[in-house]
């Protein structure tokens, strides 16, 4: 599931996921539009805080093109 679906499933914010992982919400917008990759040790954190219902491969794909 990818992040911003995960989110939205969930009814949070990109805002609360930032404030829960000490980031920016601007740096959440841009995982989330696929605009950049979090790094490692943040995708880790990301994918605990998900429950492991966004998965690595996920955080690291692609933007799909329309």
């Amino acid at each position: 599931m990818q992040l911003e679906e995960w989110l939205a499933s969930k009814g949070l914010s990109k805002r609360h996921l930032a404030r829960s992982l000490g980031q920016e919400e601007a740096h959440i917008s841009r995982i989330c539009s696929k605009q950049h990759f979090p790094r490692m040790k943040l995708a880790q954190r990301i994918i605990d805080f998900t429950g492991g219902e966004v998965t690595l491969n996920e955080l690291y794909a692609k933007k799909e093109q329309k």
